[in-house]
């Protein structure tokens, strides 16, 4: 006995039950498969947005260093040119201070004579 055949192509009932148990051992491969690829996914999102999230925050506090940096040099500079500027001032002060003590008689007199007329 060859098993019944069915009138659907010539095939017993056992291969027509082992062929139907394939296709649905397939289709419940095919899902585990889907569903792998699903949590894969998801899992990979979660990944790259956490990556995203470690990335920009590192890029901040790269920039808040390098920030940090440019004020400290900021702030020695403006140090500097204000000593510098405060020593031109002194010298020029006690330049203007020499010439006023060596040249004040004269220049009285210059003033004196302008204003007069003598």
């Amino acid at each position: 006995m060859g098993g019944l055949k069915t009138p659907l192509c010539g095939v017993s009932s056992m291969e027509h039950i082992d062929l139907i148990n394939r296709i649905i051992e397939a289709e419940q491969r095919a899902r585990e498969l889907s569903d792998e690829a699903r949590d894969k996914r998801a899992g990979m999102f979660t990944e790259l947005e956490a990556a995203a999230a470690d990335m920009r925050g590192s890029y901040l506090e790269r920039a808040h260093a390098r920030i940090e940096k440019v004020r400290e040099f900021e702030d020695e500079f403006t140090r500097e040119t204000l000593e510098g500027l405060e020593k031109t001032f002194n010298e020029d002060m006690i330049s203007i201070e020499t010439a006023f003590e060596r040249n004040h008689d004269k220049w009285v007199d210059e003033l004196f004579v302008m204003i007069v007329g003598r």
